[in-house]
């Protein structure tokens, strides 16, 4: 049985266009291919399915006719009603079916991948479907916020202590993350990892006591009223009224200061203690050792550990992708498992999260020749042990391998590759390689059984979903991928699992390291590389030193051969 799960690009009266398309084929329980719309269009978070939808169909050589199941979610509207979305993908209407609710989908995602029989499921999301009738003014409308679930089995029974029946002056956390976020000067909720990164740059109650939220008798509630429309104004009125001046909203191209570190102190902390004292409760409410998180909240790796240290649950489980993008596997997976009754197959630990094509070798030399004669394009026999090489000697490698991750992170399949030993590895990558804010962190992918020796983690994190402590004793040997608090978002990798597992047991047969600095194949504002001809592309417009995609590696042609980063170092 094939069944494919989308999401729809737009509301069904074409007022909002919504982000994060992506589609996911499922066979016979199984998740076969997955891709983000952002990564065919080349346009980042974009929302909708279209190019996903036939990327999924072609990769598998699928005619729509061929699928038994076409399952859609929608958002920030009424649930659709099966049949919805036939006529534009070119499926039979009596096989579209429709998500009762946007945030069972988001349950879907993180249960049905997850390695657990039976979960407390908690959805954490800005907003899902609308509930009621609509106001006057659409995001003052009752929506989905927060939704929490019990999974058993092949089964999703929805808990009634749901915070998402609030009144249309309320909002949930990750608006209330999103109003800040504006306020910061960042103007989509899609840039809240960058008020994440930034707050570990704060100073604990710098602003005194702001009560953004409450939790009594296991209920959130938000206490910022909604200010969709004006999210800046909201926030500087609310904190005036508890006595705090947060001074004036930042401009987009303004300096970042330590006045703007400690806003996103600020929200990091109150989302922290609202989500801890909650989940504390769904913990009692349920009795379940297991915990599955998604929705776009799921994507605070800070909170998500204290969540999994300070609520009793003994694991988490959070996707490659709990956002809107899982919502595509949630959407098929219900069809599979619910819709078509059919027997569940647990993942395992850890789910696959590389889910794009795999592309052949003759369309990664036709792009690789494509490139100006400036440009020295060689072949390996042994490309992890050459690739962990460079790395070693300084150089920084775009590295495609395999097929793309679903998510927002590289995972080893669409990622840049560097040296954690070096100190200034991070001001290098940040200013002149990807070219964003200095104050962003790296990651370190990390050979699981050595894990324990640099990091403080109770389980292992194959999708870099929460941060760790380093040790104190290990910190100076990879300072490269410590961020200011002492802590990283690390990835961990199984020994044997694959060519990048390859390269990080290399480098650390030469180096005695057994991580590698990861970070997304892309450069600042762009989403991350998908195919051969996008890799050469970015890779031809970066400083990058190498590209390693495939079996060929590919140099820059010149009369010496040092590294940009030396050259930075030296000239810069």
């Amino acid at each position: 049985m094939r069944i494919l799960g989308l999401n729809m690009g737009v509301t069904r009266d074409g007022s909002v266009q919504l982000k994060d398309g992506a589609a996911a084929l499922v066979e016979d329980g199984r998740v076969v291919v997955a891709v983000a719309e952002e990564r065919l269009s080349r346009s980042k978070h974009m929302g909708g399915a279209d190019l996903a939808f036939r990327y999924c169909l072609d990769t598998v050589g699928l005619a729509p006719d061929d699928l038994d199941m076409l399952v859609i979610s929608t958002c920030s509207e009424p649930a659709a009603e099966d049949g919805y979305g036939a006529a534009h993908f070119g499926v039979a209407a009596e096989k579209v079916r429709a998500m009762p609710s946007h945030h069972l989908s988001h349950a879907a995602s993180a249960f049905f991948l997850s390695p657990f029989e039976g979960a407390a499921i908690a959805v954490l999301d800005n907003e899902g479907n609308l509930l009621g009738e609509p106001a006057a003014r659409r995001w003052h409308s009752r929506f989905e916020r927060n939704s929490y679930y019990l999974g058993q089995g092949h089964d999703l029974r929805r808990l009634s202590d749901a915070d998402d029946g609030l009144d249309e002056s309320e909002i949930g956390p990750g608006e209330v993350y999103r109003h800040f976020t504006y306020y910061l000067g960042w103007r989509s909720y899609v840039y809240a990892g960058k008020t994440m990164g930034l707050a570990a740059f704060g100073r604990p109650g710098a602003f005194g006591d702001v009560p953004l939220f409450t939790v009594a008798g296991g209920k959130l509630r938000t206490k910022l009223p909604n200010g969709h429309d004006e999210p800046t104004s909201t926030v500087r009125l609310f904190c005036a009224s508890h006595g705090v001046d947060l001074g004036p909203p930042r401009r987009p191209d303004e300096a970042l200061t330590q006045r703007h570190a400690d806003i996103a102190r600020l929200v990091q902390d109150a989302l922290e203690e609202a989500l801890v004292a909650k989940l504390r409760a769904l913990r009692q409410l349920t009795g379940s050792d297991n915990l599955c998180l998604a929705g776009g909240v799921a994507l605070n790796c800070v909170a998500n550990r204290r969540i999994l240290d300070e609520t009793g649950f003994r694991r988490i489980f959070v996707s490659s992708a709990p956002g809107d993008t899982g919502q595509s596997i949630g959407n098929a997976m219900w069809g599979w498992h619910v819709l078509a009754g059919q027997k569940r197959f647990p993942y395992g630990e850890s789910a696959p999260a590389q889910l794009g094509r795999v592309y052949p070798a003759s369309e990664i030399l036709a792009a690789v020749r494509s490139l100006p004669s400036s440009f020295e394009v060689g072949r390996s026999e042994n490309v992890a042990a050459e690739a962990a090489a460079l790395v070693a000697a300084g150089y920084v490698i775009g590295w495609f391998q395999g097929g793309s991750e679903l998510g927002p992170r590289a995972l080893g399949g669409r990622s840049m590759v560097a040296d954690p030993r070096r100190a200034a590895m991070p001001d290098y990558l940040n200013l002149v390689v990807k070219r964003r804010e200095s104050f962003r962190p790296f990651a370190p992918s990390v050979l699981e059984h050595q894990a324990s020796k640099f990091f403080d983690l109770p389980q292992n994190a194959p999708y870099m979903e929460f941060t760790a402590a380093v040790l104190p004793e290990v910190r100076p040997v990879v300072p490269a991928i410590v961020h200011i608090d002492g802590t990283a978002r690390l990835q961990t990798v199984p020994a044997g699992s694959g060519i990048y597992a390859a390269l990080i047991e290399e480098f650390e047969r030469i180096t005695g390291v057994p991580m590698v600095l990861n970070t997304s194949f892309n450069l600042g504002g762009e989403s991350i590389v998908e195919t051969p001809a996008d890799a050469v592309d970015c890779f031809a417009r970066s400083l990058l030193d190498r590209l390693v995609i495939g079996d060929f590696i590919v140099r820059r042609q010149g009369p010496a051969d040092t590294t940009g980063f030396d050259r930075w170092g030296t000239d810069g």
